[in-house]
């Protein structure tokens, strides 16, 4: 059963502990049995049963991932965000393989585990369908790059410690199945810069007075979006230019 929860459908939404989920280790984000239940699965009767429901969007396929984009850019205020916008829509991956069904908020706290077995992987808001590329891209940055909470003087270490869970998990999940390493790296930069994109839009909307406050955007802390728009222009050689 594939639960989709339309409140959520932004991706901004803060993530808390809840009981029976295992939030120690990456190591339930490999488990064979997970991505077999995942990446696995045949995904042209979930596309159907989606269609059937009307759920258009979410079934068209992450290749419309980008142009679900191409309105915001469109926007007076939101041209530092061009140049980014194009780079994207000039170096789309080649089709890696077949299409997998994509979570893409893929994390710890959305695996359930109950006596150190997985029973379930919940918060399908963002499903979609594409290369499996796309989410282990998304996967590594949250785990690296998206906010987290720790005392100052600890930040320096555990943010080393979430690049090597990234990078943990990257080379657990190629003894399953190959991976594209400059598709992984374009779904990164493209999760980069939908929540940069997604934080002007709010901060555009905030100036114009609507009542919105940008601070209630989990990713739009100044050290998120530091380590967010260094790893875009890392991978793409662009600058974001984020709405101030």
């Amino acid at each position: 059963e594939v639960l989709l929860d339309t409140g959520e459908i932004d991706q901004g939404q803060r993530d808390v502990p809840r009981s029976r989920l295992g939030v120690s280790t990456c190591g339930m984000l490999v488990r064979r049995s997970v991505w077999s239940a995942l990446h696995g699965l045949d995904p042209g009767p979930v596309r159907l049963a989606l269609e059937a429901a009307d759920c258009g969007p979410i079934a068209a396929g992450i290749d419309d991932w980008l142009k679900t984009l191409d309105a915001d850019v469109g926007e007076p205020g939101m041209e530092g965000l061009r140049p980014a916008h194009e780079w994207l829509a000039s170096h789309r991956p080649h089709r890696s393989g077949r299409p997998v069904i994509c979570h893409l908020d893929f994390h710890p706290l959305n695996v359930l585990v109950e006596a150190g077995v997985v029973t379930g992987v919940i918060d399908w808001a963002n499903m979609s369908f594409g290369d499996a590329e796309a989410d282990v891209g998304v996967t590594r940055v949250i785990l690296g790059l998206a906010p987290f909470e720790a005392p100052r003087w600890l930040k320096p270490v555990a943010q080393q410690g979430r690049r090597l869970i990234a990078w943990r998990y990257t080379r657990a999940y190629r003894r399953l199945r190959p991976l594209s390493a400059e598709a992984v790296r374009y779904y990164e930069a493209l999760r980069c810069f939908e929540a940069m994109s997604h934080l002007s839009r709010i901060r555009l909307a905030e100036r114009n007075g609507a009542p919105v406050t940008s601070s209630g955007y989990a990713w739009s802390d100044r050290a998120t979006v530091r380590r967010l728009t260094s790893h875009f222009a890392k991978v793409t050689g662009v600058e974001l230019g984020v709405v101030a």
